[in-house]
């Protein structure tokens, strides 16, 4: 029991360590994640967002725990996909638990929509990524960013979904950009980590959501 704990104190000291180290170096826009300096600004303006219309009193309580939850979350994944190229199936279940519980605060049908809503964007989402090894003999979608949007969905429901992909996709070309002016060149075949921007998008989408900007109930 005792080297349980350890290696779960260990392994949580480690995503924060790797979580202050992509948040740093994001929003000072350096080395190693300075591409991703759209995702550590727009996370942080989100925050503020978040944090402006709690203290206004337009926000309550379970909102703000609720957005702590997924603000940390969403930084823990995206630093770990933007090092190591993986999204961990802890933090999706974590991610998955938050929208769960998140759920008791809606009303049964709202509730059954957005576990229905979950279902049908992991199917969406897996035939996209089928689709897309099928046409061009290799992975455009990882099946962690699979499982991420599909416990997002959770969160923010389908009507969450355009937003969240809208911002994910822009956000991508930033950093695209930005990793082109800084290496001068950009190899087609070079991974990149879409998780950080779906996880912005999954973020943004959530906020926009409890103070009115988009249909998330």
């Amino acid at each position: 029991m005792n080297g349980q704990r350890q290696t779960m104190v260990h392994a949580l000291a480690k995503t924060l360590s790797r979580s202050q180290s992509f948040a740093v170096s994001a929003l000072a826009w350096r080395a190693p994640y300075a591409e991703y300096a759209v995702v550590g600004w727009l996370m942080f303006g989100g925050a503020l967002w978040l944090t402006q219309d709690a203290l206004a009193g337009d926000s309550g309580i379970a909102t703000v725990i609720f957005g702590c939850w997924l603000l940390a979350l969403m930084v823990a994944i995206s630093a770990i996909d933007a090092r190591f190229g993986i999204i961990p199936d802890a933090l999706v279940l974590w991610l998955a638990l938050g929208g769960l519980l998140q759920l008791v605060t809606l009303d049964w049908q709202s509730a059954a929509m957005r576990i229905a809503g979950c279902l049908i964007v992991y199917c969406v989402a897996t035939g996209i990524r089928a689709a897309y090894r099928a046409m061009r003999g290799y992975d455009g979608l990882g099946f962690g960013d699979v499982k991420l949007v599909t416990a997002g969905a959770i969160w923010i429901g389908l009507e969450g979904m355009p937003v969240l992909m809208l911002i994910a996709v822009a956000s991508a070309l930033v950093s695209l950009l930005i990793a082109a002016l800084q290496r001068r060149a950009l190899s087609r075949a070079e991974p990149i980590a879409f998780g950080p921007h779906l996880a912005l998008g999954l973020w943004l989408a959530w906020v926009a959501g409890p103070i009115g900007l988009v249909g998330v109930g």
